[in-house]
């Protein structure tokens, strides 16, 4: 006898499939993407998927959200991420940062202003390259946890 599917929760709290918010689409496509751990969700999230089928793209342009998942139809307009992304791709920027002067340019013959203004740049560049990432795995995360906003 097959066991009943069940998502896990980040606080083993275990719902059954009888929750209808929680139950995954009756194909059984889907039910064979949907992810079982919050692990998987937010790597799907964090490779710009959709965190709940991996099929679909979660945003349209840059940072903007797409309206609802091509293959799942989930709609991605109530999950926000905010200002979480932002800071967690400052805080790379800033650690790589120290990295990359600490090794490279603290002994280095080299102007301050033409050091300030390469690790300004490779700041700014890591910084543009993670974001759309972490905005991605924080809205699988928000998604996980059931944090959406609700529509008036």
């Amino acid at each position: 006898m097959s066991r009943p599917y069940r998502r896990r929760l980040p606080f083993n709290l275990a719902l059954t499939v009888s929750a209808p918010y929680i139950t995954p689409m009756s194909h059984s496509k889907f039910k064979d993407n949907f992810p079982n751990t919050l692990w998987s969700a937010l790597s799907r999230g964090a490779l710009l998927k959709c965190p709940r089928c991996s099929q679909g793209r979660l945003f349209q342009s840059y940072l903007k959200p797409v309206h609802n998942c091509s293959n799942c139809d989930k709609k991605w307009d109530t999950v926000r991420a905010d200002l979480a992304p932002a800071w967690a791709s400052m805080t790379l920027s800033a650690h790589v940062i120290v990295v990359v002067y600490h090794f490279f340019f603290f002994d280095a013959p080299i102007a301050n202003w033409i050091t300030t203004s390469a690790l300004i740049a490779i700041a700014a560049l890591i910084s543009l390259l993670s974001l759309p990432s972490f905005k991605g795995l924080f809205m699988a995360l928000v998604w996980w946890n059931r944090m959406e906003a609700q529509q008036g």
